[in-house]
């Protein structure tokens, strides 16, 4: 095992480090600082030559006034170059540097994590013009000081490895809603699942509470906030008063309900404040909604989203210095019981889980059955209806064409999951989508599925080994990959048995909530 050493008898070992953070300095009238996770090996002799000094700055305490305490510095003799970097102070002994104007001086993006308890420094010194690196890595639990004479600089060097040790983490799950909905169900799994991972789980609802409220898990903490208004100021110190008596440390927002989080967190400074982006059309954000939300993620300790093409806009168009993937999870099924209103005829059935809503393509899957309908399989929409122009579209449709006996429409179910395991062939027909949670019911109930490429979809089902993908918006082909599922009944059952195996594989409950406990403790 490869491992670093100081000049004394101290041996780090390379398992022992938690992460290491490479930044890179331009010299310069323009200064930019670029951030990188990597992994390299170091020696305190580098240190040693360089002649470092890295300190502490603060007390053991320093989060209550985390604020005041948040400045390092860069020193040259007689100047200061000032560059915010957590709660730690630099000081780099540059004799034959170019002193830095105060305009041209730069913030340094990023920042140490709290949860952290050791840090190791590396800076090579060099020409004004050319890159000056600084390696940084952290190690947990330590309480060491090492302090060494370095020959040849005015200064000492001093590593100060005595950093506050990490909390329990108290992790608050907060939505608008408790509806059948894709975000909903995945914030009451998040709050589900967290029990006994963490110290304490809580989910909070903003305004309107329903049929999810009874999936919600016995040692989950419960709190309704009533929200009303734009603003809603009395909810927000409602969930302020909350967080203090359960000493949340994150709260963990869901799709909208990010504003509320925004206002408790300039309330509760100390809190974490975690962004879930669900939304698969985010990428239309523009104008003034686009630069309010690039405000308010200046205060997110970290972003979330459901796909790949969600965190690159997060990274592009947001001001939130940490941002990752997290796709969605889906629990282990359960044993249900056939819906005692389920129409149709058993072993021909087609079923879509979506809410009556505009992004989620109806009328193509719609048209689709218009052309099957000879073949004597039935289509089952499960989704609430929210009774508006679309809603009353789709029931048009039907009407008009004759296809009552067909299309059967239920509304938001709280037993969603009997009808996917009553079903024998599952769809999406969406226009645009993050991670579809229904997607990950039918794959881990092992059915057989046609769906359209958009958001993350295309990279959960290959098409044609695992599922069929088709283009958003297209009913001919729609209706051509259902016959083909509708003819073969082999073909269905291998479908169904290999996205099993992907979703059990790449988004079962363990794979997930390990990888965002494990991304919490590096915020």
């Amino acid at each position: 095992m490869e491992s670093c050493r100081h000049t004394g008898e101290r041996q780090f070992q390379r398992s022992e480090y938690l992460r290491f953070r490479h930044l890179e300095y331009h010299g310069g009238k323009r200064r930019r600082f670029d951030a990188a996770f990597f992994q390299s090996r170091f020696t305190w002799r580098t240190m040693e030559k360089n002649g470092l000094v890295a300190q502490r700055i603060g007390s053991q305490s320093w989060r209550t006034n985390f604020r005041a305490r948040r400045k390092a510095h860069f020193a040259s003799p007689g100047r200061r170059s000032r560059i915010r970097f957590g709660a730690l102070a630099l000081r780099i002994p540059v004799c034959q540097r170019r002193s830095a104007t105060r305009k041209n001086r730069r913030r340094l993006p990023g920042g140490t994590p709290r949860n952290s308890s050791a840090f190791i420094w590396n800076a090579p010194i060099r020409h004004p013009k050319s890159r000056q690196r600084l390696l940084l890595c952290f190690r947990r639990k330590s309480r060491e000081v090492f302090a060494k004479e370095t020959v040849g600089v005015v200064c000492r060097q001093t590593i100060d490895l005595r950093l506050q040790e990490s909390v329990p983490m108290r992790i608050l799950q907060l939505i608008d809603s408790l509806d059948a909905g894709g975000a909903e169900r995945v914030a009451v799994n998040f709050a589900n699942s967290l029990v006994g991972k963490v110290a304490f789980s809580a989910l909070a609802t903003t305004r309107k509470e329903g049929v999810l409220k009874s999936e919600v898990a016995s040692g989950v903490g419960y709190v309704f906030l009533e929200k009303s208004g734009k603003l809603g100021l009395k909810a927000c110190r409602r969930l302020k008063r909350y967080c203090e008596s359960e000493k949340i440390t994150h709260i963990h927002a869901h799709g909208t309900s990010f504003f509320t989080a925004l206002m408790v967190k300039l309330m509760a400074s100390d809190i974490k404040l975690i962004w879930h982006n669900h939304n698969g059309r985010s990428q239309a954000i523009k104008g003034l909604r686009l630069q309010l939300m690039r405000f308010a993620s200046k205060r997110f300790s970290g972003i979330l989203s459901v796909n790949e093409k969600l965190d690159r806009w997060a990274i592009d168009n947001l001001c939130c210095r940490t941002t990752a993937y997290l796709a969605n999870f889906v629990a282990e099924p359960q044993e249900t019981q056939i819906p005692n209103d389920l129409n149709g005829q058993a072993g021909k059935r087609i079923l879509c889980v979506a809410n009556l809503r505009t992004p989620k393509g109806h009328m193509t899957l719609l048209r689709a059955m218009e052309e099957i309908a000879r073949l004597g399989w039935t289509l089952h929409l499960v989704g609430k209806d929210s009774q508006d122009g679309y809603s009353e579209e789709i029931k048009a449709f039907i009407g008009e064409r004759n296809l009552g006996n067909v299309i059967y429409l239920y509304g938001a179910r709280q037993d969603a999951s009997a009808f996917v395991s009553a079903c024998d062939i599952c769809v999406l027909s969406s226009d645009a989508e993050g991670l579809p949670l229904a997607l990950l019911e039918y794959g881990i109930r092992s059915k057989p599925v046609v769906v359209t490429a958009v958001g993350e979809i295309p990279n959960m089902i290959r098409n044609g080994e695992n599922g069929f993908v088709v283009p958003a918006g297209n009913p001919k082909e729609f209706a051509q990959a259902l016959q083909k599922l509708i003819q073969d009944e082999e073909l269905r059952a291998t479908f169904g048995k290999a996205f099993q195996k992907t979703v059990i594989d790449k988004f079962s409950e363990t794979v997930v909530i390990d990888r965002y406990l494990k991304w919490l403790k590096d915020l």
